[in-house]
């Protein structure tokens, strides 16, 4: 697959805030051993675990600061943006999410969501849910493609989104095609399937489920045309003719 060329007429956008409750917090080491941030779990009910990383140690030092992991805080993570690895051998795909925000301690709802914009790059249909993947470039307020101190300009992100709300599945397969730019609002999950019926008996087969989850989505360019309608082959008025109907000059007699 071609690697996607940035535009400079897309919207592109990572953004999203996590609510939850901050259980563990682990260092991020480099391979020689140096730390450079730190990587943060949250519980965020009815979504299942988030991971945070932090790559800053100064931020890192600030959050330890200011709050005990073992005291359980309630914190909001603002500005978090949504990453993907699929891994080339088991095809597993591990998600995480990065900020350089300050936490707070808050009273909120528990959620982890966000938008993203980018340019759809390969979908695949499969029983009753669609499947895309969405090239995300890293731009400033400007929409101006972001760079390293160098001059070299990051690469795209590549995420991978499941889109299952029935509505919404009819929605993309009328609009979205490969090239199309979409922003999506999503909902993360990452927990077992398993509920509770009225009789409190557990349904859901128990697998974990993760996945990034279209929850509202916007074709904002490249749209899919809708199918034309075909041409009657015997003209419009063809119906409203009598085929019996004629006047003096076509009696034969």
């Amino acid at each position: 697959m071609a690697q996607p060329q940035f535009k400079g007429n897309f919207k592109y956008t990572n953004i999203g805030t996590i609510v939850g409750t901050l259980c563990y917090f682990k260092p991020l080491e480099r391979k020689d051993g140096s730390q450079y941030g730190g990587e943060f779990l949250i519980n965020v009910k009815g979504h299942g675990s988030v991971n945070v990383r932090v790559p800053s140690m100064y931020k890192v030092e600030q959050i330890l600061e200011q709050f005990n992991v073992e005291d359980r805080p309630h914190v909001r993570v603002p500005l978090t943006q949504v990453d993907c690895y699929i891994s080339p051998q088991t095809q597993k795909t591990y998600i995480n999410f990065t900020s350089f925000a300050d936490f707070k301690e808050v009273e909120d709802a528990d959620t982890a969501k966000g938008n993203i914009s980018g340019e759809v790059t390969a979908i695949k249909v499969a029983g009753d849910k669609a499947v895309l993947m969405l090239a995300v470039f890293n731009v400033d307020k400007e929409g101006n493609r972001i760079v390293k101190q160098d001059g070299t300009p990051l690469p795209p992100k590549a995420l991978k989104i499941e889109v299952v709300d029935p509505a919404l599945v009819k929605q993309f397969d009328n609009e979205v095609q490969v090239g199309s730019n979409v922003t999506i609002g999503y909902s993360y999950v990452n927990k077992n399937d398993v509920s509770y019926d009225e009789f409190g008996l557990p349904v859901g087969d128990g697998s974990r489920i993760t996945r990034i989850e279209a929850k509202k989505l916007i074709t904002l360019a490249n749209k899919k045309e809708a199918p034309k309608p075909e041409a009657d082959p015997f003209g419009a008025d063809f119906m409203d003719v009598d085929p019996f109907a004629f006047n003096d000059e076509d009696i034969p007699f």
